[in-house]
């Protein structure tokens, strides 16, 4: 009977280990989900303000270069820029909200109309939830 018990418990907290993680990747989706939008709209919108832009995420002159070598579109540019820029956000977990950091490199380069369209597809995604 206490070999039962335990069984039993066990078995329910690895369910609701399961299930947490089951929310983990469906929350995650979501934001990868979200980001991809995001960069898809703002990214081809940055102009000449991409290398700014850049500078101010913490992006390098060289990795700048290769992206503009790498995809000659110059429209794609900013997307690509983004799409990296969140790869090394993700890798470095600064603690810094990345909505906060991108805002603010959008307004240093003065592209207060992007920032806020940033800010307001992260209200729109918070009234969703």
């Amino acid at each position: 009977m206490i070999i039962k018990m335990a069984e039993g418990k066990f078995s329910a907290q690895t369910q609701e280990q399961l299930e947490r993680k089951k929310r983990e990747k469906q929350e995650k989706k979501e934001e990868q989900e979200f980001f991809n939008d995001l960069f898809t709209d703002i990214g081809p919108q940055m102009g000449t303000h991409f290398s700014t832009i850049g500078l101010h995420l913490g992006m390098t002159d060289d990795e700048l270069k290769n992206i503009q070598m790498t995809d000659r579109d110059a429209s794609q540019w900013g997307l690509e820029l983004l799409k990296k820029w969140m790869k090394n956000q993700e890798e470095e977990e600064s603690g810094v909200p990345v909505i906060d950091t991108l805002c603010k490199a959008l307004r240093k380069a003065k592209r207060v109309d992007l920032a806020k369209k940033v800010k307001k597809a992260e209200e729109e995604r918070g009234s969703q939830r």
